[in-house]
């Protein structure tokens, strides 16, 4: 399976953005892996954490899985996020060393079906 990571907007101040922005990655997991995706997907996987956890080391722990998958999904309105600006950054620098890395963006639905 292919393994793709889902970067895009997580949050701000206000919880029911949070929530928001979630959903809208949780709908995209759900869409990849009825497409035959393997995804990971931060939002889901560490919300509510954020009181708990420093910035730095989520960013680390996503730079890891990143490392770990075989591209990038970006979300609509990814670039509004420093931390998916960031992801997006280590992704670029990945596929000038493995041009097999892709990055995907949400907005364009050209990620073929692989069921």
């Amino acid at each position: 399976m292919i393994k793709l990571y889902i970067a895009g907007l997580y949050g701000n101040s206000k919880p029911e953005t949070i929530k928001e922005n979630v959903e809208c990655a949780r709908r995209a997991s759900v869409r990849l892996l009825r497409m035959g995706y393997a995804i990971y997907c931060p939002h889901t996987q560490t919300e509510g954490l954020e009181s708990e956890i420093p910035r730095h080391v989520f960013m680390q722990n996503d730079f890891e899985w990143i490392r770990q998958c075989d591209g990038i999904y970006m979300l609509k309105r990814w670039e509004e996020s420093p931390g998916a600006c960031d992801e997006r950054d280590l992704a670029i620098l990945i596929q000038k060393t493995d041009s097999s890395f892709g990055i995907h963006y949400e907005e364009d639905d050209l990620l073929p079906d692989l069921r």
